[in-house]
């Protein structure tokens, strides 16, 4: 809650997720990927496609970031590079493109915790044990005293996830775990009930591609719990998922428009190689594990 900064952790992840950004994101994949994957048995081994150059990442494509108008998203930022491209759009327009260029929107403030704001959970719990109780037993409607509810939210996140619908170019949100909660269910068809208690791990980026029938979705962990420090969200390191063994490699789920979602807070094989300077920032594509036991899953928090 509040206006925090960010933690010694927290600036890591920051530093990992602008490798991401203009390794992954910024470049995305070639056109010809699906193609190799899909009908030619060598892909990704040397041969005369290689000497052509094939195997080469495409020129940048025009990315957006939109962060909260909070301290923490925005200093999570701060070491995303800003180059300047020349793009061409669908009805022949070139001009200049600022990549990655801040756009902090209010919209994706955390969920005001009201009298709360600024107290830890433990803390909540403490004061004002009857307000925890209710926010324990209706977690979607109940709205802090002089504060919000995630209904509340979900109305004003609305007009923003219109905008996404209509956005062209990747956009890379930086936000809170309760904003990126109600997103992530409103692409992938969750029910409203559900979004309380959508799983956003800390310092982990999940990829939205949209297609016919709802969502493509994979994850990204930056930062795998070995290396947490305390994260002053009460919950346990224990909670940050693990990747499943054999599973390690980076991967891009073919699309037109692709929304990244990135919390302050894989599969191999497919011919694709980390950079020097992913492997150095710990970049993996996983598919997370948890326990049903997971003390995250119950957490009290937003």
């Amino acid at each position: 809650g509040g206006d925090s900064g960010l933690t010694q952790a927290g600036r890591e992840y920051a530093r990992r997720l602008a490798v991401f950004a203009k390794e992954e994101i910024a470049k995305g994949r070639r056109p010809d990927d699906e193609e190799e994957e899909e009908g030619s048995p060598a892909a990704g081994s040397s041969g005369a496609d290689d000497s052509a150059g094939k195997t080469s990442k495409p020129a940048q494509r025009p990315c957006r970031l939109w962060t909260s108008t909070l301290r923490r998203t925005q200093e999570t930022a701060q070491f995303i590079q800003h180059d300047t491209i020349n793009h061409t759009f669908d009805n022949g327009d070139t001009l200049e493109w600022v990549q990655f260029r801040l756009m902090p929107r209010r919209n994706l403030d955390e969920l005001y915790a009201g009298t709360c704001d600024g107290m830890t959970y433990k803390e909540i719990e403490q004061v004002f044990p009857e307000e925890f109780a209710r926010r324990q037993a209706d977690k979607l409607s109940y709205r802090y005293p002089r504060g919000e509810s995630y209904m509340d939210v979900t109305l004003r996140l609305e007009p923003l996830a219109q905008e996404m619908e209509r956005t062209r170019e990747p956009v890379l949100i930086i936000g809170h775990q309760g904003i990126l909660r109600i997103l992530y269910a409103y692409f992938m068809g969750l029910d409203r009930k559900e979004a309380p208690y959508v799983s956003i791990p800390l310092n982990n980026v999940i990829e939205l591609t949209p297609h016919a029938y709802g969502c493509h979705e994979k994850r990204y962990c930056l930062m795998m719990k070995e290396e947490m420090l305390q994260d002053g969200q009460d919950e346990p390191v224990t909670s940050m998922p693990l990747a499943v063994r054999g599973e390690v490699g980076l991967h891009n789920t073919p699309g037109d428009t692709k929304h990244f979602e990135g919390v302050d807070a894989g599969e191999s094989g497919d011919g694709h190689t980390p950079s020097a300077d992913q492997e150095a920032a710990g970049v993996r594509a996983i598919n997370s594990e948890y326990s049903p036991l997971d003390p995250v899953m119950n957490a009290p928090s937003c």
